[in-house]
């Protein structure tokens, strides 16, 4: 128990041997030939160990996961423990490269959990085929949780000492950022990264809105010192596809080793820059972007952990802050240089007055030109010495409303008399200043409106004029008006007129209907005059005709005669007669006996002609009535339009 205990106690003191003394009890323990302590690095799928008793003095430390038996039985089949008696019947044979140099036989191992995530293994093994005792992977179990607080506890120093020296490094930048307005901050901040990092170079990019390229900046790190920039370094750097997620998003872009990079574009960026790893860090706030930080190596990966990158964003965040300071200190001093300019050379009257000395303490040179005074005298007057009498006197009463606490406008209109005499008008734009609740004095905007009053009171002139026109123009509109009331008369009675000629038309058009119905129904009785006169005169003679013993084409002939009767005897056809037109004398014949039913051989005998030409009078009717190459039923056609 004391070993336990001291075991321990050396894992806060010194962690390396803790480390190897539990190896060594792991060995005795299991007694195999020797015992190894893995670490898996899952993002470049390889292999660690760093820790072993009793490894041959061949022993590969590194290597690819795939195929290893601590990590297919650990990792891949998630199980806590492992245990293979014999690893011969085993795919592990010719996959695990160290199974098959040492020719192991038997494998022990249990995983190595740190937050709940396995991070290696602790293995033993052994060059004989065996059967491990019950209580091996407890004890195994037990040295694996001494590591993993020994691992625990390295990791944890080791991001307190990161921490530390971010703090130290932020706090360092947070104090030049606040001291220095130069670009000296700029070359400080190259300095402290490029310092704080195994890297080649460390260069800043700023992003133009307007043509969305990057422009570097004037120097960078590289090779241990700042130097100038170069002007060619990622000028195509809108290559890489993810270079919109950085923009916009304002997401880091990092690629430890290009060897893992798929997308044809971004290996051509590689390739063009000589660049191995590479990190983007986005320069900007929720309001603008500024531009990116480039930090790369050229022959050699390179892996940035989380700690770093926390550490780089609040870098990135101060000099975007700087960036910002700087722009708007830059902005500031050109706006004043802009209010300055447009101040002296506006074509307008500008002016400043304090109300406590009641005099001007800044006038512009259009002022100057207006009122014919210099400068000089000007801020030794006050306003009111350039109104006339009854200006002043507005002059004073809007001073005496705004002492009472009256609203006044603030906009008005003086005369003023310059130093040659003249008399000039001018509209006063005036903006109040204030310290706290107390005037103070004001801005005042003078617009001269001499030319403007007196085109107004010329204007009033023509006003006047053009009213008198106006109601000279009216009284003419009012006569025209009048005219056009009795014209609208006139054409209301016309209108009347042609309302009673219209309703005596309807009238006429009702009595030709009734004309037109009338002889429409006298025609229809003469027709059916005609066929009574038809059946009662001439069927009588056909009969006996018929019973005379007439020869066979007398009674073919007859027959004819009686379908023909028939046919003008019965009901017309409407929607066929119009078509009938177009059918020659056989066709039509040829027609009426399809309706009635008769065969081909049948219409032959009657019509004296031949089977071939009724078929061709057939073909010539179904094309006139568009049945061509269509399966419709003649007859059906034909009888369906009676």
């Amino acid at each position: 128990m004391s070993d336990w205990v001291s075991l321990i106690a050396s894992l806060e003191g010194d962690p390396r041997r803790a480390l190897s003394i539990l190896l060594q009890y792991a060995l005795d323990t299991v007694q195999g030939q020797f015992a190894v302590c893995n670490f898996f690095d899952f993002e470049c799928l390889q292999i660690l160990t760093p820790y072993g008793c009793r490894l041959p003095a061949d022993f590969q430390k590194t290597g690819p996961l795939k195929g290893r038996v601590c990590f297919e039985e650990l990792v891949a089949a998630a199980k806590p423990a492992a245990v293979l008696d014999n690893l011969e019947h085993t795919p592990y044979s010719e996959s695990d490269p160290n199974v098959r140099r040492f020719k192991l036989k038997a494998y022990i191992g249990v995983a190595v959990r740190v937050a709940g995530r396995t991070i290696g293994s602790l293995s033993v093994w052994d060059n004989r085929v065996r059967i491990f005792a019950a209580d091996a992977c407890q004890s195994l179990h037990f040295a694996a949780h001494l590591i993993s607080v020994a691992v625990e506890r390295q990791q944890n120093e080791k991001k307190l000492k990161r921490r530390s020296a971010s703090d130290t490094l932020l706090s360092a930048i947070s104090a030049q950022v606040i001291s220095t307005q130069d670009r000296s901050f700029l070359d400080y901040c190259l300095y402290i990264i490029g310092d704080s990092l195994d890297i080649d170079t460390v260069c800043i990019l700023w992003h133009d809105p307007q043509t969305h390229f990057f422009h570097p900046h004037s120097s960078r790190w590289e090779h241990g010192r700042v130097a100038a920039s170069d002007r060619s370094a990622f000028a195509d750097l809108l290559a890489i596809p993810e270079i919109r997620k950085v923009i916009e998003i304002k997401e880091p872009f990092q690629c430890n080793d290009t060897d893992s990079i798929t997308d044809p574009a971004t290996r051509a960026f590689f390739n063009q820059n000589h660049v191995t790893s590479l990190l983007l860090m986005p320069i900007g706030n929720q309001r603008q972007f500024y531009g990116l930080c480039a930090i790369y190596t050229h022959a050699r990966p390179h892996r940035w952990d989380e700690e770093s990158l926390d550490t780089f964003m609040a870098i990135m965040s101060l000099i975007a802050q700087w960036k910002e300071a700087r722009t708007i200190s830059e902005e500031l001093d050109e706006s004043q240089a802009l209010n300055h300019q447009l101040f002296q050379l506006s074509a307008t009257s500008v002016y400043q007055i304090d109300f406590k000395t009641g005099r001007f303490i800044k006038v512009n040179d259009q002022l100057c030109r207006s009122t014919g005074y210099s400068e000089q005298e000007l801020l030794r007057m006050k306003p009111e010495d350039l109104l006339t009498s009854a200006s002043r006197q507005v002059y004073e009463q809007r001073r005496a409303d705004m002492l009472a606490g009256r609203t006044v406008s603030s906009n008005v209109e003086f005369q003023i008399r310059t130093k040659s005499g003249a008399l000039e008008w001018g509209h006063f734009h005036i903006r109040h200043l204030f310290t706290g609740k107390q005037i103070r004095g004001a801005n005042v905007v003078v617009h001269m409106i001499t030319e403007q009053k007196n085109a107004y009171e010329e204007l009033a002139g023509y006003r006047r004029r053009l009213e008198a026109l106006v109601q000279e123009r009216t009284m003419e509109l009012l006569q025209a008006n009048q005219k056009l009331r009795e014209e609208v008369a006139r054409r209301t009675e016309t209108a009347k007129e042609l309302r009673l000629k219209s309703e005596r038309l309807k009238e006429l058009n009702t009595a030709m209907r009734v004309l037109l119905d009338k002889r429409n129904e006298d025609r229809l009785h003469s027709e059916e005059n005609i066929r009574v006169n038809l059946v009662q005169l001439i069927e009588p003679y056909l009969d006996r005709l018929d019973r005379s013993g007439l020869s066979v084409p007398q009674q073919q002939l007859l027959d004819v005669v009686r379908i023909n009767l028939n046919e003008v005897v019965s009901s017309p056809m409407p929607e066929l007669s119009a078509k009938y037109y177009v059918f020659s004398p056989g066709e039509l014949q040829v027609a009426n006996l399809i309706r009635k039913g008769r065969t081909t051989k049948d219409m032959a005998r009657l019509l004296n002609i031949s089977p071939r030409t009724v078929e061709s009078y057939r073909n010539c009717i179904r094309k006139k009535l568009g049945l061509k190459n269509k399966k419709v039923n003649l007859k059906t056609y034909l009888s369906s339009k009676e």
